[in-house]
């Protein structure tokens, strides 16, 4: 768990430095030249390229899982200035977006949703919206760049499972006990039961999926309750899957999820030392939950994680960065 939790967004930002003039109107003239394993693609294209309206087109099919509505896909994006063809950054050496292919994405990036509502693992496609849309995110360029659209170029590298999936274990004497509802887990504290020294995580469920492994990220579903009186402070049962590096959570999520697979559900003990800290350390004013806790979490999916922020350089698309598309478009 992040130690300040949320939905991560991300997608493009985007700046244009219009030249030329002629070009193309439509995606057409887009062509993906595959560059290897955690590299974006070279493209090519008529320039400087102007659609008319938000436009989308397949450039090359996947063969993996079928995506459907209702699933959240990993995706790789890189843009290109629709000028010149530069690269504006990518994601594709780092850590990939999260798309739901859900209604909002459908209303607010309907050629978005229309590729990936029946399309498979492996997919990639084009994007690309009115000049007029992309100056109005904060472009640094000159009056001319109104004329050119940015190309986004997405990769669709990996489904995400929807719960935990797998054989179902049967809970050690003394755990919290775990209801299941449509609403998320109900976690009970037994009654007189010491509160956990260590930390202790005990699959509910047994996936069979890929291991949970350091310096990669992992996606989840979780609920969390205080050790002392039961009660939730977090959950995003109900919303879109969480993901988040191991070395950026809180001790006991390392810890206890290190080694763990895709498709688990676990149950995971945290003492004070290995959560967010006593009452006392974080303070009356503090938002976080001080003791231990007791968080029930499914394991959805892994992916590469982005690299220290020293070792990206001044090329890459900056996580951070990227707050403003398809994925912005989709909450």
């Amino acid at each position: 768990m992040r130690k300040s939790l949320k939905l991560s967004a991300a997608a493009i930002a985007l700046t244009l430095a219009l030249a030329g003039c002629g070009g193309s109107n439509d995606l057409e003239s887009v062509d993906l030249k595959d560059q290897g394993k955690d590299k974006a693609p070279s493209v090519s294209f008529d320039t400087p390229l102007s659609v008319k309206d938000e436009d989308s087109r397949v450039l090359e099919k996947g063969d993996g899982e079928d995506v459907k509505e209702g699933d959240t896909v990993l995706v790789d994006a890189a843009v290109f200035n629709g000028a010149d063809q530069k690269s504006q950054g990518d994601t594709y050496s780092g850590s990939p977006i999260t798309i739901t292919v859900n209604d909002q994405l459908k209303e607010k990036l309907p050629k978005v949703y229309d590729i990936l509502k029946d399309t498979k693992v492996g997919t990639s496609f084009a994007y690309a919206k009115k000049p007029e849309d992309n100056s109005s995110e904060g472009s640094s360029g000159g009056s001319d760049e109104k004329d050119a659209s940015a190309v986004e170029v997405y990769t669709v590298s990996k489904k995400l499972k929807k719960s935990a999936e797998g054989s179902e274990v049967p809970p050690q004497d003394g755990l919290p006990k775990v209801t299941m509802k449509d609403s998320g887990p109900e976690i009970s504290i037994p009654e007189g039961q010491e509160e956990p020294t260590s930390v202790n995580a005990q699959n509910l469920i047994d996936g069979s999926g890929d291991e949970v492994k350091d310096g990669e990220k992992v996606y989840v579903k979780y609920s969390g309750v205080t050790w002392s009186d039961g009660k939730q402070f977090d959950s995003n049962w109900t919303k879109d899957p969480t993901g988040f590096p191991l070395d950026q959570v809180i001790k006991g999520w390392g810890e206890g999820l290190k080694g763990k697979k895709v498709g688990d559900r676990v149950l995971l003990e945290v003492p004070t030392d290995k959560a967010y800290g006593s009452k006392e350390k974080l303070g009356s004013e503090s938002q976080q939950p001080a003791g231990p806790l007791v968080f029930v979490i499914d394991i959805l999916g892994t992916s590469k994680a982005d690299p220290p922020e020293d070792s990206q350089g001044g090329s890459g698309m900056q996580q951070g960065d990227a707050q403003q598309g398809a994925q912005q478009g989709a909450q």
